[in-house]
């Protein structure tokens, strides 16, 4: 009886960047363990994240959690939704529900870093196997150093040290099965949530233009490289063209992992596309990079690089800061990006 009552206790997968079932090193180590999986969402309030997620990536967050649940659902399992600090909330739900373990993909985001810090302790008292898993990155940023050990500071030297490390193993498939737990704890509803824009809706239009979540990734992927990525390494530098692959918001909410996009571009290097591919290839090590100076310099996103920066001159104008922001700088290739970023005509004259 002992046996049997520990195999039904679940274990928690808790997405965080890795909104994804292929390719998901945490989420599969999950459910290979035996035990139903219960599969939770955690929406950190602002006070609480500095990086809380900003108006279009709280649009971009609700569609990309309700299609991750359509997939969870089709493996017979649910996404669990709460809101609050996730020491606490998954404090209580292990507490909760008796879990045994969580799983969850390793962020190199200082404040994400202090989460993990923070949990390990509680989950240590409670007795509960916490396992934070890679997934986020080819390559975790302390296993890329100079010959002295240190980390890298340039790209060049850190893009050709990353070269070295290939060839690259292949992605993980997707769980064929997630056995949910017996009872499911309650979940928020995703409308109360509110992540969408109320009236006026400045986001209309968005869902013809992007398709957020793991399957609109993967088919965006593929007609990337079908369709543009044989110029890539030149069409990406013309801004009256639409020559970039628009994946960043994709790799942003881990909707595809880097490793997966990599090895679905081996497959269709040929010739022609060699250039293209290999330009898109080093933008991805290029995203590498930047994982690897935040998590070697925490203080990246406040302060700058070099220190000599910190006495640069900066001009306090709100008004200059409004034609920027509305694209009315008078600088037209400053201005066309800025209205870009809203979608439309109709969409500017709203700000």
């Amino acid at each position: 009886m002992t046996r049997y009552r520990e195999a039904i206790r679940p274990v928690i997968h808790w997405f965080r960047k890795d909104l994804r079932l292929a390719d998901n090193p945490a989420l599969l180590s999950a459910a290979e363990s035996g035990h139903p999986v219960l599969a939770v969402y955690i929406l950190e309030d602002g006070d609480s994240d500095p990086w809380a997620p900003g108006n279009a990536s709280q649009w971009w967050l609700h569609h990309s959690l309700k299609a991750l649940d359509k997939s969870l659902k089709a493996l017979g399992n649910r996404l669990v939704l709460r809101r609050g600090r996730p020491q606490e909330v998954l404090r209580e739900l292990a507490t909760e529900t008796g879990a045994t373990a969580l799983y969850s993909t390793w962020l190199a985001e200082p404040h994400a870093i202090k989460v993990d810090s923070e949990l390990l302790d509680i989950l240590d008292e409670l007795g509960v196997r916490f396992r934070v898993l890679d997934g986020n990155l080819l390559f975790p940023p302390e296993s890329v150093s100079t010959k002295n050990g240190e980390p890298y500071k340039v790209f060049t030297p850190f893009y050709k040290a990353c070269l070295k490390k290939f060839p690259l193993p292949a992605p993980m498939p997707a769980p064929r099965k997630l056995p949910s737990p017996r009872k499911s704890p309650k979940s928020d509803l995703l409308d109360q949530w509110e992540l969408l824009p109320k009236k006026p809706d400045w986001s209309a239009g968005w869902l013809d233009i992007w398709t957020p979540g793991e399957t609109g990734a993967l088919l965006h992927l593929d007609s990337f490289l079908e369709q543009s990525a044989a110029a890539y390494g030149t069409l990406r530098n013309r801004p009256d063209i639409s020559g970039t692959s628009r994946l960043s918001p994709h790799f942003h909410f881990g909707e595809i992992s880097p490793l997966l996009s990599w090895h679905r571009a081996l497959s269709h290097v040929s010739l022609e596309a060699e250039n293209g591919i290999e330009s898109f290839f080093r933008q991805i090590i290029w995203r590498e990079f930047s994982h690897h100076l935040l998590y070697h310099w925490p203080k990246f996103p406040e302060e700058p690089f070099r220190p000599e920066f910190k006495r640069f001159a900066w001009v306090k104008d709100e008004e200059a800061l409004r034609r920027w922001q509305s694209g009315l700088t008078g600088y037209p290739i400053v201005d066309a990006g800025m209205r870009e970023l809203w979608g439309s005509a109709r969409n500017f004259s709203q700000i």
